[in-house]
């Protein structure tokens, strides 16, 4: 077992960070970044959607090898809760969440990917 001990001399302060955009964002960059954002939210969140959906509804997906539900609801939290925060982030210089979402943003980022390959290593061993 791993002894971690929190060290305050040693924590991050987030409002402080600058998120390489100056206040004087213009319509060039702002236009694009939105309707990328706004497509991976809406295309994340109603995908992942139907596949939940059709996962439930479906007794014939209700078995021990259809573990493609794990990715989609990993897949779905990013999009309901890690692009929001990420757009607002975006479009100031200041992180207004306060310490707790930043440990957890970390957290969930961090689980998306491990979940996916976790997922797609059990399906490789199941096949």
């Amino acid at each position: 077992m791993m002894d971690v001990s929190y060290s305050p001399a040693l924590e991050y302060s987030v409002s402080s960070y600058s998120f390489g955009r100056n206040d004087s964002s213009d319509a060039a960059q702002i236009i694009p970044l939105s309707v990328a954002y706004s497509f991976v939210f809406l295309t994340g969140v109603i995908g992942n959607s139907i596949v939940l959906f059709a996962i439930y509804k479906s007794r014939r997906l209700h078995t021990i090898t259809c573990i493609f539900a794990n990715m989609a609801i990993v897949d779905l939290i990013v999009c309901l809760l890690i692009v929001p925060i990420q757009i607002v982030q975006e479009f100031i210089n200041h992180w207004p969440y306060g310490e707790a979402i930043c440990k957890l943003i970390s957290y969930l980022m961090l689980l998306n990917p491990t979940c996916s390959v976790f997922t797609l290593t059990l399906i490789s061993f199941e096949r």
